[in-house]
């Protein structure tokens, strides 16, 4: 009792269910020994919470700790038919857990039993992890295409063709610089798989360009 925990900080906490997660952490660390803290305890506190990678401990005798809490945050929707479950960064899954404003990247992974993630998938989040993040919060749905490979399709509505996944980071500098010409940036999509040489596909040419009445 002479070391019992009385006030506990948690740090870390962010995003879906943060609160809760903080006052179950708070409750859970109560009374505990500040000189060798039960990190199980804690542990066991949050483990219904997918967000929550891991939690570390320091105690500051007589009575004060400070739990810090590694989350996760959604990176990237997996959809299967009419299911839909977040993912972090890395492909952990985050059953239960609100996304919005991230990629949606279609999947056979069988999206109920939690099993691994297809190899197809897992390409598509290394190349998302790759992306600079001013464009990756333009994409809406990314995936691997039979014809043009890896495709990230943009909120404007541009394609971007990505082949294989070699050169992921000239890929995305590439397209950064097209999208960067105010005229390029109508293209309908832009094929990337020689970065070197991007390409902007459907344009309409100005001297084809209709007149209207």
């Amino acid at each position: 009792s002479l070391m019992a925990v009385r006030s506990t900080s948690v740090e870390g906490v962010q995003g879906y269910q943060a609160a809760e997660i903080k006052e179950r952490l708070e409750q859970a660390a109560t009374g505990l020994s500040t000189l060798n803290p039960d990190v199980e305890v804690l542990q066991a506190a949050v483990a219904r919470f997918p967000t929550v990678r891991s939690i570390t401990v320091d105690g500051h005798p007589p009575h004060d700790l400070t739990v810090t809490v590694t989350s996760d945050r959604p990176f990237a929707v997996l959809a299967s038919g009419s299911r839909r479950v977040a993912v972090a960064a890395d492909g952990r899954v985050l059953r239960g857990v609100p996304a919005n404003g991230v990629p949606i990247i279609p999947t056979r992974t069988d999206l109920t039993a939690g099993g691994a993630l297809r190899q197809e998938t897992e390409l598509v989040l290394a190349a998302l992890r790759a992306a600079p993040a001013s464009l990756r919060e333009q994409i809406r749905f990314a995936g691997v295409a039979r014809d043009t490979g890896l495709t990230f399709q943009l909120e404007s509505g541009v394609a971007l063709r990505f082949g294989d996944r070699s050169r992921l980071r000239a890929k995305w500098l590439a397209a950064a610089g097209v999208l960067a010409d105010p005229e390029a940036a109508k293209a309908t999509y832009i094929d990337l798989r020689a970065p070197d040489r991007p390409a902007a596909g459907g344009l309409v040419a100005k001297d084809q360009a209709g007149t209207p009445p």
